[in-house]
């Protein structure tokens, strides 16, 4: 049974309480005489640290053909520079790869008489992943489909000087090769070896 005892403004309970109790510590709010008790949500906790997003990188691809050809667009070089990412964007467009694989070398070619106006000869480098991609850019970039992606990019048309060609892409092996440094190693420990024998047969005779 409680007792109650208290003023009329409010009771206080002593004695036995009727109830749930819950085991363990709880984390929230007691609302005032009801005896029911509310948790907090805990917030969940991941490993390292507190907020922090850990991503790993998409590995570089490999590239081991290169498509090459060489175009003329009727620009100075200056202004050649100024649209070079809208024509990077045009290119790799035209060959359905991303910008990163397209690079370009551009080189101004005064005009030889006054009607002729001044433009730019572009060497234009195409990377890819295989000889069977390299092929297929090859097939895309066409006169049509190159000028069609530079009129998307706003930009003037240009005149294919040299047809695409495939080559593949040669790594230079940097690696010293085995046994160089261990052949050396060895030379230097005989001849290090010959000088301590040397010195110890000249200390003997002393």
């Amino acid at each position: 049974g409680a007792t109650t005892t208290g003023s009329a403004s409010g009771a206080t309970t002593t004695g036995s309480v009727s109830g749930a109790t819950t085991a363990g510590s709880v984390s929230g709010t007691t609302a005032a005489g009801s005896g029911a008790t509310t948790a907090a949500a805990s917030p969940q906790t991941t490993s390292g640290q507190p907020g922090s997003v850990v991503t790993t990188p998409p590995p570089a691809p490999v590239y081991t053909h290169e498509v090459s050809m060489k175009v003329n667009l009727a620009y100075t070089l200056a202004e050649f520079t100024a649209n070079r990412d809208r024509i990077i964007a045009a290119f790799a467009s035209a060959a359905n790869v991303l910008a990163s694989q397209v690079t370009m070398t551009a080189t101004e070619i005064p005009g030889r008489r006054r009607i002729l106006a001044t433009s730019v000869d572009v060497d234009v480098k195409v990377k890819t992943a295989s000889q069977a991609a390299a092929t297929t850019v090859t097939s895309a970039l066409t006169a049509d489909n190159i000028n069609a992606a530079l009129t998307t990019q706003s930009l003037t048309a240009a005149t294919i000087v040299d047809a695409p060609t495939v080559s593949e892409i040669t790594v230079e092996d940097t690696t010293t090769p085995t046994g160089a440094g261990s052949t050396l190693t060895s030379s230097a420990s005989v001849s290090l070896l010959a000088c301590l024998l040397v010195t110890a047969r000249a200390m003997v005779l002393q």
